[in-house]
């Protein structure tokens, strides 16, 4: 058996079995560390994954409670300016409207819009004031001159209402009221157009 053992090792050695051998380990060394650096790379990928993910997360979770607090805001702001457009509508009707014909009840008449304006008014003020922060400032420009008209129309109502001065120059500005009734109910249709636009821009 000794005798055999050194021919195989002199075979070896006659074929640069050293060398052999040498590669052979160096070859499975290697293959050992890359199996360890592939399992290292594939735990940092897994882990970049993980947090990229709940990055991801966080930002669709960031982005749905700031939609949310969008809508819920236009939710209550959009009602109170179509209140007001209503109201202010009534102090300058374009078209038939039907007051009382006694005097006393005419004036009654017209004072109670009167009054249900100046409540539209400072409901639709106190609620884009109290949101205005949240609101795009395109959006928030429109509002304000849309409150503009309307405020207008309000503060000319006690001397050029139907209860108003009769003068030719006050008839003139009357007339102008008239007509920006229908300017305003078309600036709040071009306003739900805008929010709209908007909401459906958010939403691709």
């Amino acid at each position: 058996m000794s005798e055999f053992w050194q021919h195989i090792f002199g075979f070896i050695a006659s074929v640069g079995g050293a060398g052999v051998i040498i590669g052979f380990v160096v070859k499975f060394a290697a293959n050992r560390i890359a199996d360890r650096m592939s399992d290292k790379y594939k735990a940092e990928l897994n882990s970049q994954i993980e947090t990229l993910k709940a990055d991801l997360s966080n930002r669709n979770h960031s982005y749905q409670t700031k939609f949310d607090k969008e809508f819920g805001i236009y939710g209550k702001l959009m009602p109170a300016l179509l209140e007001l457009t209503e109201k202010t509508y009534w102090l300058f009707p374009y078209g038939f409207d039907y007051p009382p014909q006694d005097e006393d009840e005419k004036k009654a008449f017209y004072q109670k819009r009167y009054e249900a304006a100046f409540d539209s008014l400072k409901k639709a003020q106190y609620t884009l004031g109290g949101y205005s922060v949240f609101v795009p400032e395109e959006i928030y420009n429109s509002i304000n001159e849309y409150y503009r008209l309307c405020k207008l129309q309000f503060d000319l109502f006690p001397n050029f209402g139907p209860m108003g001065m009769k003068d030719v120059e006050s008839n003139k500005v009357r007339s102008e009221c008239y007509k920006r009734s229908n300017e305003i109910s078309s600036k709040y249709d071009e306003l739900i157009r805008q929010l709209r636009s908007y909401i459906c821009d958010q939403l691709k």
